[in-house]
């Protein structure tokens, strides 16, 4: 089973093949939920607030509408 990081790892590379937001069903900043409730699990609270910045990054690029917009906020969160 892989780990949250792993798990996120995977979707953000699929993302990376059209950068259109359907890596996951839902998009980006519904698997945000998902990442939240899964990383607070495996890393405790006292990993919350890196949780949570990579969760609202993810919501955040949802919102955005352009590709290279897309390119360099999925580069952000690899980071």
């Amino acid at each position: 089973m892989d780990t949250p990081v792993e798990k996120l790892r995977k979707i953000l590379k699929a993302e990376t093949e059209r950068f259109e937001d359907r890596a996951v069903i839902g998009g980006m900043a519904r698997f945000a939920d998902t990442w939240v409730r899964e990383a607070t699990a495996a890393f405790g609270p006292e990993a919350s607030a890196w949780v949570q910045a990579v969760a609202d990054r993810l919501r955040a690029y949802s919102r955005l509408s352009s590709r290279s917009e897309r390119v360099a906020a999925l580069e952000e969160i690899f980071r």
